[in-house]
């Protein structure tokens, strides 16, 4: 209990004497990350405001995720326990007054799950729960699905490679890439997205 005080009070008078400068709030540009989720293609809640005509941006989006579930009924079996990574390199152009196309770069990796430790010792910190990590060995990889209709997966060892290039040509006043489009075919099979 000291050492959760000590800590708590050492960041207040961190923070407290740090400046304070203005940013603009934008949605985070954050997707579900579960591997099955992955192949669904969903795309990323960005910003409504597009760029001027002729004006370019870039981004680069780096996605850490650590899965543990465990759930099973009659009819399916989930087991996922490992860590992805996706690193994105987004691209933005102004093309007119209220056009801008956009290009999205994914790599996708799949490994054992290195933060297992760390992310229990930070429940057992807090005094949150540890759901089904507990039920799991620690630095571990399977991601894998049965159903009674016969649909499965298994992936198992570390995995990379790149997934879905993603275009789009966002309309203005909406968020995201409205018009979003899989130029390519990930590997679905490894959980490196599905194009469409």
């Amino acid at each position: 209990m000291f050492l959760r005080i000590l800590i708590c009070s050492i960041l207040g008078m961190v923070t407290a004497v740090l400046p304070a400068w203005g940013v603009e709030l934008t949605p985070f540009a954050v997707r579900n990350l579960s591997p099955p989720a992955l192949v669904k293609g969903l795309p990323v809640a960005e910003t409504a405001r597009l760029n001027a005509p002729g004006q370019f941006s870039a981004r680069l989006g780096l996605d850490l995720v650590n899965n543990a579930a465990l759930d099973q009924s009659d009819s399916e079996n989930v087991h996922l326990d490992g860590q992805s990574f996706v690193a994105t390199v987004g691209l933005r152009y102004g093309v007119a007054d209220r056009l801008q196309i956009g290009l999205d770069l994914p790599w996708v990796s799949h490994n054992k799950g290195s933060l297992d430790g760390f992310i229990e010792d930070w429940h057992d910190f807090f005094g949150l729960p540890n759901g089904d990590r507990d039920d799991l060995p620690n630095d571990q990889l399977t991601y894998a699905y049965a159903n009674a209709d016969g649909d499965n997966f298994l992936v198992d060892k570390k995995t990379s490679g790149i997934g879905d290039i993603r275009g789009g040509y966002p309309f203005p006043g909406h968020i995201g890439q409205v018009g979003d489009r899989g130029l390519t075919r990930g590997d679905t099979s490894q959980f490196f997205f599905k194009g469409f």
